[in-house]
């Protein structure tokens, strides 16, 4: 059992203390033993009751092939306004960002699931960046063509340097309207290029000093991912002390981190849409001054966000702080167009005050 209590049918999977980690344990073995793989978004969720569970399997055609779509749709289907897609941070999926998605109800939330994990999980794990964008490359193609709309991307740690190369190459698009980059997590790309490993920063505060992800040992990955994981990181070792969880947690983290050392930037182009970077002040994996090389790509506006009381994953430990944010950075800045106006009436003041002084006069 993954849960190992007795559940009844009507009360929802988090209600009896599950989460992203055990989501992940209980898709497998849905996979295992009925052919279906639910989405770790819907298994996360409120909603997600046994007796709701069992009618989304029975509405689900099992010889669907949903492995050919890795997009995930976080906000409901009723929902509209821009687009938000985000890459997601190393060795998580889509369920991880689905606490932020709740509190954004301005905006369409989409996650980016990785091979490995999610509706692709009977996928193996990619390990080069490249071939990983490649792949990527062919699916996110057609989800853009269908809305050729105004877009925000999100990349958080892997999906940092993900976001960008997808940034450079849309940028020139002219079906498509990026509005901006929300990064979080990682350095900027010319830094992550020469990076190997978890990251320098990471490696310096945890001392492990490792020239290679290939390098790291399993004691390693785990002191990697509980300090990764903030305010939640002794439950993670506890959670990390199955086998099977952990092997599973576990291998798509050392995947991505293997896509993150083969990550190689030959020329840096600037972005000049507006780069937005977001980081927990008790963050131990990605220092401050790693945050700020973001603006070595920026041929725009660059801002600065630091979340009080949160670590490096920011999406799960003020789900609602990083919500606010992002709304209130997408909201449309008008302060330009403020200026004129206030610019204009004081003229328009002047002048009926002046008019009003000649009229006087002439009387």
């Amino acid at each position: 059992p993954v849960l190992k209590v007795t559940v009844g049918v009507s009360t929802p999977f988090t209600a009896y203390g599950g989460h992203s980690l055990t989501a992940i344990s209980l898709c497998q073995k849905i996979f295992a033993g009925f052919g279906q793989r639910p989405e770790l978004a819907f298994l996360t969720s409120e909603d997600c009751t046994v007796r709701a569970l069992l009618a989304k399997m029975k509405a689900t055609d099992c010889n669907q092939d949903s492995g050919s779509k890795c997009v995930v749709r976080l906000s409901p289907p009723e929902q509209r306004g821009c687009n938000l897609l985000i890459f997601c941070a190393a060795g998580t999926g889509a369920e991880a960002y689905q606490a932020v998605a709740k509190h954004i109800g301005n905006m369409q939330v989409y996650a980016v699931e990785l091979p490995g994990r999610g509706q692709h999980a009977s996928e193996a794990f990619e390990t080069d960046f490249v071939q990983l964008v490649d792949k990527l490359e062919v699916e996110l193609m057609s989800w853009t063509e269908r809305r050729k709309e105004h877009i925000y991307l999100w990349g958080d740690s892997l999906g940092a340097v993900i976001a960008y190369t997808f940034a450079c190459k849309w940028q020139e698009s002219k079906h498509l309207s990026l509005l901006g980059l929300f990064v979080s997590g990682n350095v900027g790309p010319l830094e992550a290029s020469a990076e190997c490993g978890m990251g320098s920063s990471a490696s310096g505060n945890l001392g492990l000093n490792r020239t290679s992800a290939a390098d790291m040992s399993h004691d390693d990955w785990v002191q990697f991912l509980v300090a990764s994981s903030g305010k939640k990181g002794e439950e993670t070792r506890k959670l990390l002390e199955d086998k099977e969880l952990a092997g599973i947690v576990l291998g798509s983290l050392r995947a991505d981190c293997l896509v993150y050392e083969s990550y190689h930037l030959d020329r840096a182009i600037s972005l000049r849409m507006p780069i937005m970077t977001m980081r927990g002040a008790l963050d131990c994996i990605t220092a401050p001054r790693a945050m700020k090389t973001w603006s070595k790509v920026a041929g725009g506006r660059v801002e600065h966000k630091e979340f009080q009381h949160a670590g490096h994953m920011v999406a799960s430990e003020c789900p609602a702080l990083v919500a606010r944010h992002i709304v209130q950075a997408t909201m449309p800045d008008f302060s330009d167009e403020l200026d004129a106006f206030k610019t204009y009436r004081a003229a328009y003041r002047l002048q009926r005050h002046r008019t009003k002084l000649h009229e006087a006069s002439s009387m």
